[in-house]
C-alpha cells in the first residue's frame, strides 16, 4: 500500500475574514502532519489517539463551510488544478476559497483509516476531500487504492478511467498505469499489463514497483507475457477500454494556457503551463519553446 499523504508545498491558504475559524489553523496543520508521519510509520493506534482530538475541529469546519445552490467552497493547490476543474466540471455557481485543512484533514484521516482496514470510512473521507477539490491527485489515488484493497475491481477500474482524464503529473501518470497493469493482471490480460508497466516506467524511471509487477505478470502467465509494440499496446488498450498514455485534452489544455499567457507576456505563468507539457511529453519542440520564454523583468 502506498500509505501516508505526501507533503504539498504549493498550498494556497485563504478565506474571507468573516469566515475565520475559532482555532489556530497553523497548529491544526502541524498536528495533522504529525499524525500523517505516524501513519507512514504504521503507528496507527498512536495516530488514532491524536486524530480523535482533531475530529471535532474538522466537524466544526464542515459545518462552517456548507455548499449552497448559489456557491461552493473549493481549494486548489496550483493554477492548473483550477483550470482542469473549470474545464471538466463546468461549474455554474460561484466558487469561493477554502482553508486547506478541509482537504488535508480528510486525507490524513482517510489514510489512517486505510491502515486500520476501515475502508468504507476511508472512502467517505476521500469523497469529502474530492467534494472540495475534484482534481486533487492525492484524494483521487487514495480513493482508488482503497477500492483496490477492498478487491472492488469494478470501482477500481472506473475511477482509474476517470483519473486518466485529469492526471497531469508524471508521478501520477506512472501510478495510473501501474493501476491499469494490476487490473489487467486480474483480468488475465498479461501482455497489456506489461505494456502498462512499461508506460509507468517511462514516467518514473527510478521506481522499482513497475519492474516487480512485471515479474509478477510473467509468473502469473507462466512466463508467456511479453511487452507488445507501442502500436499493438494502443490497439489492445482501446479494445479493453484502458486509457493508455497521457490524456491529449490535458496536454492541449496546458499548452493552450501556456501560449495564451505567452501572448499576454505573462512569462512566469507561461513557463508554468508549458513546463507541465514538457514534463509529460519530453518533446524537443516543447523543450525549445520552454527555453525560449524570457524571464520576467526584475522589479526596480
Amino acid at each position: 500500500m502506498e500509505a501516508g499523504i505526501e507533503n504539498n508545498e504549493n498550498v494556497v491558504p485563504g478565506y474571507d475574514d468573516d469566515k475565520n475559524l475559532t482555532f489556530n489553523e497553523g497548529i491544526v496543520k502541524k498536528q495533522l502532519e504529525e499524525i500523517n508521519l505516524l501513519v507512514i510509520k504504521d503507528e496507527y493506534d498512536q495516530a488514532l489517539a491524536l486524530m480523535e482530538g482533531q475530529l471535532p475541529i474538522l466537524k466544526t469546519f464542515e459545518e462552517r463551510f456548507v455548499d449552497t445552490p448559489e456557491r461552493e467552497f473549493k481549494i486548489f493547490y496550483e493554477p492548473f488544478q483550477q483550470v482542469l476543474f473549470q474545464y471538466r466540471f463546468r461549474p455554474t455557481v460561484k466558487i469561493e476559497p477554502l482553508p486547506t485543512i478541509g482537504i488535508e484533514g480528510n486525507l490524513v484521516y482517510g489514510s489512517l483509516l486505510i491502515g486500520l482496514k476501515r475502508y468504507k470510512e476511508a472512502l467517505e473521507c476521500f469523497n469529502n476531500a474530492l467534494k472540495r477539490n475534484p482534481v486533487e491527485p492525492r484524494a483521487i489515488y487514495q480513493r482508488i487504492e482503497t477500492y483496490k484493497l477492498m478487491n472492488d475491481m469494478d470501482n477500481f477500474f472506473k475511477y482509474n478511467v476517470e483519473a486518466a482524464a485529469i492526471t497531469y503529473r508524471p508521478y501520477d501518470v506512472a501510478r495510473l498505469h501501474r493501476n491499469f497493469g494490476y487490473y489487467c493482471i486480474e483480468k488475465k490480460k498479461y501482455d497489456l499489463a506489461m505494456a502498462c508497466y512499461g508506460m509507468s516506467q517511462s514516467y518514473e524511471k527510478t521506481s522499482r514497483i513497475a519492474t516487480a509487477e512485471m515479474q509478477y505478470a510473467l509468473k502469473m502467465s507462466d512466463g508467456k507475457a511479453k511487452a507488445p509494440s507501442y502500436q499493438d499496446a494502443v490497439k489492445m488498450a482501446n479494445e479493453a477500454g484502458v486509457p493508455f498514455g497521457v490524456n491529449k485534452e490535458v496536454l492541449s489544455l496546458a499548452y493552450t494556457m501556456g501560449k495564451n499567457c505567452l501572448d499576454r507576456k505573462q512569462n512566469k505563468q507561461a513557463r508554468y503551463y508549458i513546463q507541465i507539457v514538457a514534463n509529460l511529453t519530453h518533446n524537443k519542440e516543447i523543450k525549445e519553446l520552454l527555453d525560449s520564454i524570457p524571464s520576467d523583468p526584475k522589479p526596480m
